[in-house]
């Protein structure tokens, strides 16, 4: 498997959503660990797709957000996907599909 093919851990912590000051139309999703190091920083683009998986295994059902985000615009989009805790899974999901759309170009 490639380099590009590989998944990239980015671990677990606290996942934010900050919308800029002045321009409210700028949005980004920020996921910092019990550090405070930030391990994954993204735009949300107007109109991003997020899709929600559930997979059960083994008697425990485990949520999965998805998404193409550009990390590296060198790179280009990539897909994303975050564990969620089920208990959170659907507000974030309803969040991060609300400040899609309510993000202008």
């Amino acid at each position: 498997m490639t380099d590009q093919k590989k998944w990239k851990q980015y671990g677990s912590g606290n996942l934010r959503l900050y919308r800029h000051r002045t321009d409210k139309s700028k949005r980004r999703m920020v996921l910092r660990n019990n550090v405070g190091k930030v391990q994954f920083n993204v735009s949300i683009y107007p109109n991003m797709r997020f899709d929600m998986n559930t997979k059960n295994k083994g008697g425990s059902i485990k949520k999965y957000i998805t998404f193409s985000a550009v990390e590296d615009p060198k790179e280009g989009p990539k897909l994303v996907m975050f564990l969620v805790g089920k208990d959170v899974a659907d507000e974030l999901f309803g969040h991060l599909q609300a400040l899609a759309k309510k993000t202008n170009p």
